[in-house]
């Protein structure tokens, strides 16, 4: 099953991707996602507008 980003975020290197870690175990979904977005350099869990996620960050190639 592949879990989809409630949002992401453009920088300039990067592209980074939300997921709600609202009611959920956040280590269990760091490692899901780790094992479903192989591609990722950094992953951790942040607060952003009052609400819990786990960035995963995706360096790009160019």
């Amino acid at each position: 099953m592949i879990l989809y980003p409630d949002f992401t975020e453009n920088r300039e290197t990067s592209t980074v991707l939300y997921f709600s870690a609202e009611g959920k175990d956040s280590r269990a979904l760091e490692e899901t996602l780790k094992n479903t977005y192989a591609c990722y350099s950094a992953i951790g869990t942040v607060r952003k507008d009052g609400k819990t996620y786990v960035a995963l960050e995706i360096e790009d190639d160019a």
